[in-house]
């Protein structure tokens, strides 16, 4: 049999730990230090500035108009966005995920002794429903995930430009609230702030992380993939005219553009899939033909279908067209031949 696939797979499990990483670094800075103030340092992080600046005179009197509530949105982006980055994790770490994500939630509402009237309170109703709406949409991210359908979905690039857009949607409102308060907290203060490492730090960890999103959102699935020798659109079709007769030639050309098609809708899905490293198109004998355009799906080892979870088990055919499992064990990228640039 011959296979021309192109094989990947799991291999950017790099990529989902450097998003995983830069996650973190965004917390740390969040619940560090934003003001640069000796008197400040261990305790204004922007987590606690919304409760603080809430009685600076200059909001109390409306002088600055701010939106205080954007200090709080990074930490409802980033609970949200954890069980989403870590959907390919093993269970366990998808729950723990879900719970960190609730905790840092739950740390947004209301005190408890306002909490039940916290809906409807002018002040409080904000965080109350961020809250609420943060806690329920981590619940159903958790169970996709449990179910295996958020691992699929996170594997595609529009599922990547969601996540970016979420990014920047409760990130950016922060950075720009921030400096505006700067010019209150010198004359509360009576000496020059500036802000402090854990803005720096958040602001570098967000940074790194939309960058990351934006760079797996533009890149098309395929492209990150390790390619083995002869994955292309036109080295197919040339192998494909050495071994049939020209008259035939056209046809094949119109099957393979159809079975290209298929690849393309079911890729992503199919890579997902427990021990699957490539997805690609090859030629195969069958009962009624010498050789037919086949989907061929790479994977590290076969496992007996009654062994793999229903979400895992490799379909026959997609479409009508064939598919073929073929072990490759684990792809490594080969050295180059001398001689070859």
């Amino acid at each position: 049999m011959k296979s021309y696939a192109s094989s990947s797979g799991k291999s950017d499990a790099l990529g989902y730990g450097i998003e995983l990483a830069a996650w973190g670094v965004a917390l740390v800075g969040y619940f560090g230090p934003w003001v640069a103030h000796d008197a400040a340092a261990l305790a204004w992080n922007a987590f606690d500035l919304f409760d603080i600046l809430r009685v600076l005179p200059e909001i109390e009197t409306f002088a600055l108009s701010v939106n205080l509530y954007a200090l709080r949105l990074p930490v409802v982006g980033l609970a949200v966005l954890l069980p989403v980055l870590a959907a390919k994790a093993h269970g366990l770490w998808r729950w723990g995920a879900a719970l960190l994500g609730a905790a840092l939630l739950v740390n947004t509402l209301p005190p408890y002794n306002i909490l039940p009237s916290a809906w409807h309170t002018p002040g409080w109703r904000v965080p109350f429903w961020w809250g609420v709406s943060g806690l329920v949409t981590i619940g159903v991210l958790t169970a996709l995930n449990l179910r295996g359908r958020g691992s699929r979905r996170s594997s595609t690039w529009r599922h990547a430009w969601v996540m970016l857009l979420w990014l920047l949607l409760t990130g950016i409102p922060a950075f720009i609230t921030f400096p505006r308060l700067l010019p209150a907290l010198e004359r509360l203060y009576a000496a020059p702030v500036t802000p402090g490492w854990g803005f720096w730090t958040c602001g570098a960890g967000l940074l790194i992380l939309g960058i990351h999103l934006w760079m797996r959102s533009i890149v098309p699935v395929v492209q990150k993939q390790k390619e083995v020798p002869m994955n292309t659109q036109t080295e197919v079709a040339k192998a494909i005219a050495e071994s049939t007769p020209p008259e035939a030639v056209e046809g094949y050309a119109m099957e393979y553009q159809h079975v290209r098609r298929i690849k393309e809708r079911y890729e992503g899905e199919l890579l997902a899939k427990a021990n699957v490293v490539g997805v690609g198109i090859g030629l195969r004998s069958s009962v009624t033909r010498s050789e037919t355009l086949t989907l061929i799906v790479n994977v590290t080892r076969k496992v007996p279908p009654q062994a793999l979870k229903s979400a895992d088990r490799i379909p026959s055919e997609l479409e009508g067209v064939p598919v073929a499992v073929e072990t490759i064990g684990q792809p490594m990228a080969q050295p180059a031949e001398k001689g070859h640039s």
